[in-house]
């Protein structure tokens, strides 16, 4: 079951690293998008 459980996880792990790499990508978009409107409203 153990070896079953390990095999899975090695066949998922690209699917959750691609998954987090799209989250991370959303995270900094946002952060860019609020530093650029935070320095428009300076402006």
């Amino acid at each position: 079951m153990n070896k079953q459980f390990l095999k899975e996880d090695k066949k998922n792990y690209p699917l959750l690293k691609k998954v987090l790499t799209l989250c991370m990508v959303i995270h900094i978009i946002n952060i860019v998008d609020r530093a650029t409107a935070l320095t428009k409203k300076i402006k």
